[in-house]
């Protein structure tokens, strides 16, 4: 009995050695259905020094629904639907659409928003660490060469970006929460008087 007890130990520890990260990273994730929260986003330069800090709000509802709102030190929307991607400079008053379609690997919010199949198909995926991934694109057209999600007893709190600059981008999320959201909360309608680009049309 003991010696069975001791082989099936082992293999349970064989198959978490042996778990696809990617798998278990899209089922982390997908363990996420809305969240909300505020932001800290640090970027340094080429050598190394703080750039700039940018701080805000954000909330995400699974799958692809984001909203990105910057505000400080400017102001900026960033907000994806199934659709669109809507960028509003609320100090230049200028509002921009893209098809989803032709960004939809564009930013690393995009990748918590999207499913577990193009988790797979677009990224390869490693541990870091026991709560670490970080994910590689596979192909060119990612705003990013290099993204690592931090999570701390499940959720998620930072994200380490490596741009397509070579700069790297720290963002620290805080006061989390998984309140419900739904289509209704990412909805933009640009005001009236604000320049706007559609590049769809």
């Amino acid at each position: 009995m003991f010696r069975s007890l001791v082989f099936f130990a082992a293999l349970s520890l064989s198959a978490l050695c042996h778990a696809d990260p990617a798998e278990e990273l899209a089922e982390r994730l997908s363990a996420i259905h809305s969240l909300s929260g505020q932001f800290t986003q640090q970027q340094m330069d080429g050598a190394g020094e703080l750039a700039q800090t940018t701080q805000g709000s954000f909330a995400l509802l699974l799958p692809n629904y984001f909203r990105w709102d910057i505000q400080s030190p400017d102001s900026q929307l960033l907000i994806a639907d199934p659709e669109f991607l809507w960028q509003y400079d609320r100090d230049l008053d200028t509002v921009t659409r893209r098809p989803i379609g032709s960004t939809e690997a564009a930013t690393p919010l995009q990748v918590l928003a999207g499913s577990a199949q193009d988790l797979a198909e677009r990224f390869a995926v490693s541990h870091t660490g026991d709560e670490s991934w970080q994910l590689l694109p596979r192909g060119s057209d990612a705003g990013f060469t290099s993204l690592e999600l931090i999570f701390e007893q499940g959720a998620l709190t930072r994200m380490e970006i490596v741009d397509s600059l070579e700069q790297q981008v720290t963002i620290q999320f805080s006061a989390l929460s998984e309140a419900p959201l739904s289509p209704e909360d990412f909805a933009f309608t640009p005001p009236e008087d604000s320049d706007q680009f559609f590049y769809d049309q």
